[in-house]
């Protein structure tokens, strides 16, 4: 039902969407390319979300999809290429691509 609204009612709309969620849930039930579907369907309708990308991410490496681990956290650099480096999910990025 979330998927069929334009915008939500409430502004600024929904904390979390229910996709981002279910993309939660499925990677805690170890459930990695279920959560990856999940996370990606969500980023189609708000692309650029971190929790999102991050776990898109996740779930691409966890299931052992390297290409697409890639993609997501070189978005995920990108689109936190000014916020402070200690933040987990950029530490958690910078360790998946090797040091040259």
């Amino acid at each position: 039902m979330e998927d069929a609204t334009e915008k939500s009612p409430v502004s600024p709309g929904s904390i979390a969407p229910a996709s981002e969620m279910l993309g939660d849930m499925l990677l805690l039930a170890k459930q990695p390319k279920f959560a990856l579907a999940a996370y990606e369907s969500s980023l189609k309708s708000t692309p650029g979300r971190l929790r999102e990308q991050y776990g898109a991410a996740v779930s691409a490496q966890q299931a052992g999809l390297r290409t697409a681990a890639e993609r997501h956290y070189r978005k995920v650099l990108k689109n936190c290429s000014h916020a402070d480096s200690d933040l987990p999910e950029l530490m958690q990025a910078n360790r998946f691509f090797p040091k040259d």
